[in-house]
């Protein structure tokens, strides 16, 4: 439907070319929900529309997303916003890089600014809801990630932890609740892998050491400098093939006792079957027992996840710091590897 109004067809038009989908070139999410926003703030839409829903389904079709995906990045954006009485951060400061209003104000201060790019919708969801609970803790979170001291993973934790304690604050004495106070938000000897910089060594650079034994070819590991819009590993393994990224392989850390509850182990799988499909290879890490390790290699085999790879984890260990009990033997399926390699594209072709 076209409805002739007061808004600018030129201002829609140079708003749906900055959002356009193209087969290797996928805006962030950032960008979309932001040139959507302020098209639809502005009354602009008008020039060509006749509700804010028509402009809302146009640029889900340039962009390549539904309307209910357009919908979520604008509830993300909003919420950056208008968290509190004003936004915790500029999102578009100076060269569109990303700096938190109280980054200053913080121990990571000298952390500096990292690019949008980098913000991750999930963990933005997240510090949303995280927000309704302690608005304080979501502003800390978001620093946290900004300056790459906590990862998805990390803020999930805490939320879950917060959910924890308001719950147990609701049904006080509950032998099936425990209070918040027992979670440490960040517990620096039980994040593995992921916080072994602590230890001396990054995460990249440990993998970096075996990688061939991962890879099967040479390639260059990164723990922080990639980020994806549906899954959030904790390292990626990149390969080149001349000028464009030939493969993109994902590694995730999972820290597991001896007999973790049935729902852990389920949402591990679940994880790992989803994660898998977005890369060549994807490998768990699994920081704990033998005996964990080994039940989940036998799901990936019954599930057939045949690009999911185990090893375990020995955090001590120097000389051999994994040991693999499950290794990939073909494609993911179904098969959104490209949807990786075009990210990895979007954001800088590393050197190998």
């Amino acid at each position: 439907m076209t409805f002739m109004g007061t808004g600018s067809k030129s201002a829609l038009a140079d708003a749906l070319a900055r959002i356009k989908g193209e087969p290797g070139n996928t805006p962030h999410w950032t960008t979309v929900a932001k040139e959507v926003a302020e098209i639809r703030n502005s009354g602009e839409w008008r020039g060509k529309y006749a509700s804010p829903t028509e402009w809302l389904e146009a640029a889900a079709k340039a962009s390549g997303r539904t309307p209910n995906t357009i919908r979520r990045f604008l509830a993300a954006w909003t919420f950056l916003e208008n968290s509190r009485d004003k936004p915790p951060f500029d999102p578009f400061l100076g060269d569109g890089a990303l700096t938190l209003e109280l980054l200053n104000r913080t121990a990571h201060a000298g952390a500096g600014k990292k690019r949008i790019r980098s913000l991750d919708i999930g963990v933005v969801e997240l510090a949303k809801r995280i927000n309704d609970i302690a608005p304080n803790q979501a502003v800390t979170a978001l620093q946290r990630y900004i300056a790459d001291d906590m990862s998805y993973r990390d803020v999930k934790r805490l939320y879950d932890q917060l959910v924890a304690g308001k719950a147990a604050s609701l049904a006080p004495g509950s032998p099936r609740l425990k209070s918040i106070e027992t979670f440490p938000v960040i517990d620096a000897g039980k994040l593995g892998l992921r916080r072994v910089r602590q230890d001396k060594e990054s995460l990249a650079e440990l993998l970096s050491k075996e990688i061939q034994e991962f890879s099967g070819t040479a390639a260059k590991v990164f723990a922080h400098k990639y980020s994806f819009e549906f899954v959030a590993p904790d390292a990626v393994s990149i390969g080149r093939d001349g000028f464009t990224v030939e493969f993109v392989d994902g590694f995730a850390l999972e820290k597991l006792g001896s007999h973790p509850a049935p729902g852990t182990m389920r949402k591990v799988i679940a994880e790992a079957a989803f994660s898998s499909t977005f890369f060549r290879r994807y490998w768990l890490l699994i920081d704990g027992a033998a005996e964990s390790a080994a039940e989940i290699a036998r799901a990936m085999e019954t599930l057939q996840l045949s690009a999911v790879g185990i090893a375990i984890f020995k955090q001590k260990s120097t000389k051999k710091p994994f040991e693999i009990i499950l290794r990939p033997s073909n494609k993911p399926s179904p098969d959104r590897h490209d949807l990786s390699r075009a990210a990895v594209m979007n954001q800088g072709v590393p050197s190998i």
